[in-house]
């Protein structure tokens, strides 16, 4: 059962991931530029 709690983690928890997969992205990207 979802709480209030599990609604503010997902949230914020998807734009985190989201942040994270784009980060690993753009260093993956500036490695193979080197």
């Amino acid at each position: 059962m979802l709480t209030a709690i599990d609604d503010v983690d997902i949230a914020f928890g998807t734009p985190v991931a989201l942040a994270e997969l784009t980060t690993i992205t753009t260093g993956f990207q500036t490695r193979r530029r080197d």
